[in-house]
């Protein structure tokens, strides 16, 4: 019936080639017109990757929507020649750089220098007491003394007498009490620590090298047209400012570089790769394929009825899968090029059965009919089994497999459509052509020599299954010990320059790029700020081993009320003695007249020392949003609602703690704050580990599962299903113990394309044993003429199309491209060898049994 079914279509195709022709080109031109009016969107976000659903990732995507969490840019200036221009000589460039990307109206604040806080200190020196602990008045009340006032005073003068930077100048005007090293010692594993040289206030590498300018813009770095605007205007602004300064004159430009790290660059050099690598993979895919296509037939129309009907499916399947919402992202973005090394074996497959009808002396129509009605039966359950295993992948919880899984399975059926459909128009095209033209039609078939192994593997089949079985158990060996490697950032492109600057950056400076965040909420900021505190005092012991380098935390910025009720009151107690402003202000002006200096120099100082040491009462958290610290309180509280606030505390980690937290930190941290989410990276592929290892159990077996029914219920016998399967087993077992040889590990991506093999080697399994069963089916030298050259043929394409993949910029797309490659080659191997020699044997079996019977 199906073969029935397939043959009048192939027949009607042929016969109204014309009708056929002018649907596809109006589908066509409609998918055109989808994506200009409509263009494909991308996704470089790596999250979208992952499962939706899974409270960790849940937990990570929310708190970098509410915090923006990796969203700052970085831009760094470097001297190549530090002797002769250091960097400090770039100051003023910096300067006039910076104020050029405020002028964007992209960004929010530009940090690089200690002047920039100078609002910041002014505003909030009369609450400079309450960020202490009551256990460090003691130490702030000896600076107060007569004596330390005398002794401090005089200590300023020396600073102020050498040759001195502006730093020191203004640091003397703003602690001339010297309170600095106890507030450092307070804030000491608290907050942001970078490793710079501010002598000349500017936030300078150690080794004079480097200035950082750490930018924060107005939107997330996920959102790709802003990101490539922010990119473009700040790449204007550096440009404008070289061209300006080279105009005016000014020497040592050849020696400075700006690049750019942080999540922006990251976002848009990812964007920029997922495009190449879609473009540079199809391309490189389809120059493989035609090449392989052309040698392998020797005729130029081979290269159309192999390529048009696939890229029409190609084509129907972007404008399906963009209407479902699918977007491309670094897992999709190598699809076309999987796609191309699958789908072409359809047309390969009926293309060879065509030219060898052709070549026994049959017309045209009777050989289409042969073509496409007795091979396809084979190619379409081929393509279902194909489309059901990538279908599998559906099941999983990770968005980017699923993704994955709908976009091949939806594009082998179309491709296997377009082959039913447009093949045989274009073979009744062609004939006709030809035909008024007076000319004959010649047809090659070219092997490649491979499906010589078949041959010998037919004449001496006993030989090679014992061969096959002592590889296969040599492989199993090595296949137990193949590892799983589950840490997301791997996926990440090493070409990937703003990485590549970032992780400079954090070498240079110390900005740790690996943290972990705690959320956490309550019905008020002050609520928030008390179990930031908590959260701080719980991961103590982790800052005194080093496993957590710093912490920033919203309980930093402002002291927990409670703390600051209690220095209000010791204050108030001790105000005129240790803390009397009227004596202390007067030693000071007589210190200051003794020592040589100006009391103007402090006036304003002083006015804000009466208010710091007699407070009114707690700094609250609207009065902080008022002053210049509140942009940066904003980064740790967020208000989601009428009497609903998140906050976060960032926990700062060495980069051993890329893949996993430290021991007991999550409990440590929940014992104090029940209610308190930790997450991070690290958090999420802990989670993911045992997700990855079920969801990819469950889409193999259920893929399995779905090809051996599919298959099974095609011959209508479990026996020749399990035959067809076999070669697929073998090259399962092969491909995962040349992965464990090479060492190329399994991960989140290319675990679920196993699956693939589970279609191409049924493929190859299925096409074998339709075309043993036909009537002939007994004369394996006709057959492996007839199919196993078209496998050959297949296998070299699919190989082809693959290949490209390998040279992807991402890990996981080279990674799928190794999984694809070595198990098409083991399949076609397998297919050839192990599944020809079990037929010689059933063969010979039977017609021992039944020497007059026909073939079954």
């Amino acid at each position: 019936m199906r073969e029935a079914l397939l043959t009048r279509i192939a027949l009607f195709c042929a016969r109204h080639y014309r009708g056929v022709f002018a649907v596809s080109a109006f589908l066509a031109a409609m998918a055109l017109v989808l994506f200009a009016l409509k263009p494909p969107s991308i996704e470089s976000d790596i999250l979208d990757l992952l499962p939706r659903k899974n409270p960790s990732v849940q937990d990570f995507r929310q708190a970098t929507e509410d915090f923006k969490s990796l969203d700052y840019l970085f831009v760094l200036l470097e001297t190549a020649d530090p002797e002769a221009h250091p960097i400090s000589e770039y100051e003023e460039y910096a300067d006039q750089l910076a104020e050029a990307i405020r002028e964007t109206g992209l960004v929010e604040t530009v940090e690089y220098r200690l002047h920039d806080f100078e609002g910041m200190v002014q505003a909030l020196l009369p609450y400079t007491l309450l960020y202490l602990s009551p256990d460090s008045l003691p130490e702030v009340a000896q600076r107060f003394t007569n004596e330390g006032v005398r002794a401090q005073v005089e200590s300023n003068r020396k600073l102020i007498s050498n040759p001195a930077s502006l730093v020191t100048k203004q640091l003397v005007q703003y602690d001339p009490f010297g309170l600095f090293p106890i507030l450092k010692r307070n804030f000491a594993g608290k907050t942001r620590q970078l490793k710079v040289d501010l002598s000349d206030g500017y936030y300078l590498s150690r080794d004079g090298t480097a200035l950082l300018m750490i930018v924060r813009p107005k939107r997330p770095a996920q959102n790709i047209p802003f990101g490539k605007e922010l990119m473009a205007g700040v790449r204007s602004a550096e440009r404008t400012q070289r061209e300006r300064w080279t105009a005016e004159g000014e020497e040592g430009l050849e020696a400075l570089t700006v690049r750019y790290g942080g999540g922006y660059p990251i976002a848009q050099d990812d964007a920029d790769l997922i495009k190449r690598d879609a473009v540079l993979n199809t391309a490189t895919s389809a120059v493989l394929v035609m090449g392989v296509f052309l040698w392998a037939f020797r005729r130029k129309s081979a290269l159309a009825y192999g390529w048009i009907p696939l890229l029409f499916g190609i084509l129907m399947t972007f404008a399906v899968v963009h209407l479902l919402g699918i977007h491309l992202n670094s897992a999709t973005a190598g699809f076309a090029a999987l796609l191309i090394g699958l789908g072409i074996d359809f047309s390969t497959v009926i293309y060879g059965r065509y030219v060898e009808e052709r070549n026994a002396g049959r017309g045209s129509e009777e050989s289409i009919a042969t073509a496409l009605g007795r091979t396809g039966k084979g190619v379409f359950v081929g393509a279902v089994t194909t489309a059901c295993t990538f279908g599998a992948m559906i099941v999983t919880e990770f968005t980017g497999m699923r993704q994955v899984g709908i976009f091949t399975s939806v594009g082998i059926l179309l491709s296997a459509a377009s082959v039913f459909v447009l093949l045989p128009a274009m073979l009744q095209f062609h004939q006709i052509h030809k035909e008024k033209r007076a000319a004959e039609p010649s047809f090659h078939m070219h092997a490649f020599w491979v499906d010589g192994i078949a041959r010998v593997a037919h004449r001496r089949p006993w030989t090679t299954l014992l061969i096959a079985a002592g590889l296969t158990a040599v492989f199993g060996m090595f296949a137990l010990g193949i590892r799983l490697d589950d840490n997301i950032k791997n996926l990440r492109s090493s070409r990937n320059r703003g990485i590549h600057v970032s992780s400079e950056i954090a070498k240079k400076f110390g900005a740790s790029l690996t943290y972990m965040m705690v959320l956490l909420e309550s019905s008020s900021p002050e609520g928030i700020v008390a179990d930031a505190e908590k959260v701080t005092e719980a991961v103590q012991p982790y800052l005194k081993t080093g496993d957590i380098l710093f912490t920033d935390s919203p309980s930093t910025y402002l002291p927990p009320v409670d703390r600051q009720r209690l220095v209000v009151e010791a204050l108030r107690r001790q105000g005129e003695a240790e803390f009397s402003f009227t004596r202390i202000r007067r030693t000071f002006l007589a210190s200051c007249r003794q020592e040589g200096f100006n009391p103007e120099f402090f006036r304003e100082y002083l006015v804000n020392l009466g208010r710091m040491l007699r407070p009114d009462g707690p700094l609250t958290y609207d009065q902080i949003r008022r002053t210049p610290l509140g942009p940066v309180l904003d980064k740790f509280i967020v208000e989601k609602g009428p009497g609903r606030y998140r906050g976060v505390v960032y926990l700062y980690m060495s980069e051993e703690f890329r893949r996993f937290e430290p021991t007991g930190l999550i409990e440590a941290v929940q014992a104090r704050v029940p209610e308190a989410k930790v997450v991070g990276i690290n958090v999420f592929s802990k989670a993911l580990r045992t997700l990855i290892k079920r969801d990819a159990l469950l889409a193999f077996l259920v893929g399995n599962l779905l090809v051996l029914l599919i298959v099974a219920a095609d011959f209508r016998s479990f026996r020749m299903a399990a035959y067809a399967l076999v070669p697929l087993c073998v090259a399962m077992v092969w491909m995962l113990g040349s992965l464990a040889i090479l060492g190329e590990p399994l991960n989140l991506m290319n675990i679920f394309v196993t699956t693939l093999i589970l279609g191409i080697g049924s493929d190859y399994g299925i096409y074998f044993v339709h075309r043993h069963r036909e009537p002939d089916g007994a004369q394996m030298d006709r057959v492996i003429q007839e199919v196993g050259s078209p496998i050959v043929i297949a296998a070299l394409t699919t190989i082809a199309g693959f290949g490209s993949m390998i040279t992807s910029s991402y890990p996981g797309l080279r990674s799928i491209g190794y999984v694809s490659l070595l198990g098409t080659v083991y399949s076609m191997v397998t297919t050839l060898t192990v599944l020809v020699a079990l037929l010689t044997l059933w063969d010979r079996r039977r017609l021992a049994r039944e020497p007059e019977g026909p073939s079954s």
